[in-house]
């Protein structure tokens, strides 16, 4: 297994794995708008900050199916800080359940830390992402904080843990 760039070619794979404007919102938050476009990832990968690249998009690849099977992104939230954050987090439907979100997370982390040479990543999740909260958990996010927020397009409120996860190396 390893993260690869995401290019257009990987488009197809994540598209296809998401079907409702529900499934959008708890994979990506409102970064983006349902249904997905590819103008959408392009203009997401090409934001900049201090003129360097700002999100860093991957695909899980497995070398053995010779396919995608997973999509993460890196942003940079403070450069001088070298603070970062985990975003969009997916296995597609096929692999999920099978443990790849731990090694999407523990290679997404490697990178962030001895690629790009992050001291801290942090991330945001639903309260009610039971799975996904033990995942991060055993990736070594520790809980710091809980928002509450409010859908504009819904009115329904709702809760975000924050995580946080220090570089050891």
């Amino acid at each position: 297994m390893e993260l690869v760039k995401f290019t257009e070619d990987s488009f197809k794979s994540l598209v296809l794995n998401i079907d409702s404007s529900l499934e959008m919102m708890v994979w990506a938050g409102a970064k983006y708008t349902y249904p997905l476009t590819f103008q959408q990832l392009v203009d997401r990968m090409n934001q900049k900050l201090n003129g360097k690249t700002k999100n860093h998009l991957f695909s899980l690849f497995d070398s053995a199916i010779t396919g995608a099977i997973g999509y993460i992104e890196i942003e940079i939230i403070d450069e001088n800080k070298k603070l970062g954050s985990i975003k969009s987090v997916m296995i597609f439907k096929n692999f999920r359940g099978l443990k790849y979100s731990n090694t999407l997370l523990n290679l997404a982390c490697s990178y962030s830390f001895e690629t790009l040479k992050l001291k801290a990543l942090e991330l945001k999740v639903f309260s009610f992402n039971n799975a996904a909260i033990s995942c991060y958990k055993k990736a070594g996010f520790i809980e710091k904080e809980i928002l509450n927020s409010v859908d504009p397009g819904t009115g329904k409120s709702f809760q975000l843990i924050v995580m946080r996860k220090e570089n050891d190396l």
